[in-house]
């Protein structure tokens, strides 16, 4: 194994102390680390500086790239002074401007490819890819990382940045290992291979609530007493009812309450507090039947459960509630998804292995006979650690994928549903302009003159001064 560090493109590689350098990749949102120490005695060694660029290389593979954040200076042995260094993954200067932006029927392609040319030029989106259109997206002042956390978390992706800065964004099924683990192909070291079962997110009985759906037009019956004006509804209408009173020469006019004028119609509809509402003028006659007609809106609300599940566990029961859900049958799908995801619990699990090429967001297999195991895992995070100059090893943890098919389910969902973000906070950019103005005044010199400027007046006929509201006249 061939070892290279590069700091501001200068090999430091011999200055590190072995055992010290350690990577850390954590899936998504959290961002990837370096540590190590190096020392300076004398001339032997180098001073590093924050805000350096760095560089990790193994065998002659980029595996980090990234600035140091921060170095901690300590006196070893009376003169060695010695730095540990933390460097932060590309990510750190991603985030130095905010993002102010709004989209509107956009593709989360096009809205990342825009804020990463307005706000990240010196990234790029080669492997950006999520055709989704978004009804409405609002940044008010987010960070590069966040706004992708945003886009990632409403669509279902993941997204990391690598090390030549360009932005992956991808459907959590597409990013494959670069090889799986057997009991024989040598991928993993001796004895680190753990898989551990855990029953804390069993779920054999799944309530799903959505929102409401429209049903089909139903009329609600009422016999008035002749003093009543309100007439309450046990339906919630979508829209607007209409309204039929018996032997009323004219059609019933029907406005909002509360937001209609009161003089412009016959009586008003409150969508909330589910009643229509007459005035004393316009209030059915005693015995006269009002009907009100219109689109009632049902709750959506599924339950299922899992029998085998039961029969084996017991009862383990599980309710969610998602407003973006909009019909009964999406619903279904999404209950039938959790069942089949965690219907057996999960597993998690974790390996050491010598072989480059595994990074966080990965989905592994591992097939073992001896474990009696053939299951896909979601790579949690990859550490490795410098062990000797020309040794190291990387520390991998997984989760199950058993839960790829509830991922593949909800993004097929998303690709047909409207995502809309409500964002109430005006989006103000202000903008201070550096304007100066100058002013050049050339005073001449006074011209003399023999005649007074003004006199009084000394005539035979004197004409009158006048100041504001009254007159001086000699």
């Amino acid at each position: 194994m061939t070892i290279e560090l590069l700091i501001n493109d200068v090999d430091r590689t011999a200055d590190i102390i072995s055992d010290s350098l350690i990577k850390n990749d954590i899936i998504n949102e959290r961002k990837d680390t370096l540590r190590f120490r190096v020392h300076k005695y004398g001339d032997v060694g180098f001073t590093p500086v924050t805000g350096q660029t760095v560089v990790l290389n193994i065998d002659a593979t980029k595996e980090f790239g990234g600035t140091i954040l921060e170095i901690e200076k300590s006196i070893q042995s009376g003169q060695m002074v010695v730095y540990n260094i933390i460097c932060i993954d590309h990510s750190f200067q991603a985030n130095r401007e905010l993002i102010l932006e709004r989209f509107d029927e956009k593709t989360v392609d096009y809205i990342i490819n825009d804020i990463v040319t307005e706000y990240a030029s010196d990234f790029t989106v080669t492997n950006v890819d999520c055709p989704i259109t978004i009804h409405t997206m609002v940044f008010n002042r987010t960070t590069m990382t966040e706004s992708l956390n945003k886009l990632a978390k409403e669509v279902g992706y993941y997204w990391y940045i690598d090390i030549d800065k360009d932005i992956h964004f991808f459907a959590k099924e597409d990013n494959v290992a670069p090889f799986e683990v057997t009991d024989t192909n040598g991928n993993y070291l001796q004895n680190t291979l753990v898989v551990k079962d855990d029953l804390s997110q069993i779920r054999n009985k799944v309530t799903i609530r959505g929102s409401e759906e429209r049903a089909s037009e139903r009329t609600e019956s009422y016999i008035a007493d002749g003093d009543q004006i309100t007439f309450p509804l046990t339906n919630k209408f979508a829209e607007t009812p209409t309204v039929y009173v018996q032997d009323q020469a004219t059609t019933t006019t029907v406005g909002v309450d509360f937001l209609s004028a009161e003089e412009d119609y016959d009586c008003f509809w409150n969508f909330g507090q589910k009643y229509i509402r007459f005035k004393d003028g316009t209030k059915p006659a005693d015995t006269k039947k009002v009907d009100i007609t219109g689109i009632p809106l049902f709750p959506i609300i599924v339950r299922i459960t899992e029998p085998a599940s039961i029969n084996t566990y017991g009862i383990y029961e599980v309710f969610k509630e998602d407003k973006s859900i909009g019909s009964r049958e999406e619903a279904l799908t999404y209950a039938l998804a959790e069942l089949e995801a965690y219907k057996d619990g999960i597993i998690e699990g974790k390996f050491k292995t010598d072989t480059t090429g595994l990074r966080s967001g990965q989905i592994i297999t591992i097939d073992s006979d001896l474990l009696g195991i053939d299951e896909a895992f979601l790579i949690q995070s990859v550490r490795f650690k410098l062990i000797a100059k020309d040794k190291g090893e990387w520390t991998v943890k997984l989760a199950t994928m058993r839960t790829i098919g509830i991922i593949q389910i909800l993004q097929d969902l998303i690709r047909f549903r409207e995502i809309r973000e409500f964002d109430p906070d005006n989006l103000l950019s202000l903008i201070q302009l550096d304007s100066t103005c100058k002013i050049t005044a050339l005073v001449s010199a006074p011209v003399a003159t023999t005649t007074e400027d003004y006199v009084w007046h000394s005539g035979a006929e004197p004409n009158p001064i006048i100041w504001n509201l009254f007159t001086w006249a000699t």
